[in-house]
């Protein structure tokens, strides 16, 4: 479901809300860009633009350990 948020706001450069989530949308949206590195992206997940989780990924928001 993430996937699909990330997508739409994608569309919209909409990233703030994303980064807005809190820790643990910041630390699953860099999960979904380790993924798609990895290619480990289910075909039933929406597709996210890489730039956008990579410019999520190098922001200096909150994580979990």
């Amino acid at each position: 479901m993430l996937a699909s948020i990330a997508a739409q706001c994608a569309d919209r450069d909409m990233i703030r809300y994303l980064l807005d989530g809190g820790p643990y949308i910041v630390s699953t949206l860099r999960g979904l860009r380790d993924d798609q590195l990895h290619g480990l992206w289910r075909p039933e997940w929406t597709p996210v633009p890489s730039a956008l989780l990579d410019a999520l990924s190098a922001t200096k928001g909150p994580t979990l350990i």
